[in-house]
């Protein structure tokens, strides 16, 4: 802060999807003072105290002196980037009031076959809002991980690619997930991270119908990005 010796931070006290509060501290040490409870990082500037509220960037009158809030928040932004897993949302501001920020709003996107040259050559699927895709080893299937645009949460679809034909093969409510493509193109390895610190992962026949078989329950984070080729082994 501009007096050289407070700070903000943001405090977990447990693990979770709920947020974090936010905090003032002394370089000279001392007990930190809690300045908002569930909140994101935070800046000062001109007298306010910036962060987000609701998915909206706020500003708030902001007393050095005391360091406390006053007043009520008034909305800056729309729909501001927001990572919850770290409190952190995509903004920066000057002493001087100038404030930049990043709209967390995304555009959905058409999967489409090119060629070696960029050619477009055939769609695939249909758009949708994808952050990862994977190819079966046969070239039979193509597995994109999608977003719902409303919930925010992650699923993989798959696209049958001789009928192009596209279903659903996850129904998770986890904001973060990752998976890996069996060899033979018929079985998925998934991971969810439901909490933002707990990790599950099993394996379900791609085709969304069967039994999931649970393989790993862990109180961190996972990541499964392959399958090996023989079959017998997830990285």
């Amino acid at each position: 802060l501009p007096d050289g010796e407070h700070f903000l931070f943001i405090g977990r006290e447990t693990s979770g999807t709920v947020a974090g509060s936010l905090y003032a501290g002394s370089l000279k040490g001392g007990e930190p003072q809690q300045v908002l409870e569930r909140a994101s990082n935070a800046e000062y500037s001109g007298g306010y105290l910036l962060y987000l509220k609701d998915s909206n960037l706020v500003a708030q009158e902001f007393d050095l002196g005391s360091l406390k809030v006053k007043g009520n928040a008034i909305a800056v932004a729309e729909k501001v980037d927001y990572w919850n897993a770290r409190d952190m949302a995509y903004f920066a501001a000057s002493a001087h009031g100038m404030l930049l920020y990043r709209k967390g709003i995304s555009t959905p996107a058409q999967p489409m076959w090119m060629d070696r040259g960029g050619r477009e050559l055939e769609k695939v699927g249909e758009p949708g809002l994808y952050f990862d895709t994977q190819l079966s080893a046969d070239g039979s299937k193509l597995a994109l991980a999608r977003v719902d645009k409303d919930s925010q949460n992650g699923d993989v679809w798959v696209v049958d690619l001789k009928r192009n034909n596209m279903s659903r093969a996850t129904f998770t409510e986890a904001a973060n997930l990752s998976y890996a493509l069996s060899p033979d193109g018929n079985m998925i390895a998934v991971d969810t991270n439901t909490n933002g610190s707990h990790g599950q992962l099993w394996t379900q026949p791609i085709s969304g119908a069967g039994t999931q078989t649970n393989l790993a329950d862990y109180p961190s984070w996972l990541l499964v990005s392959e399958w090996s080729r023989d079959g017998r082994s997830l990285i």
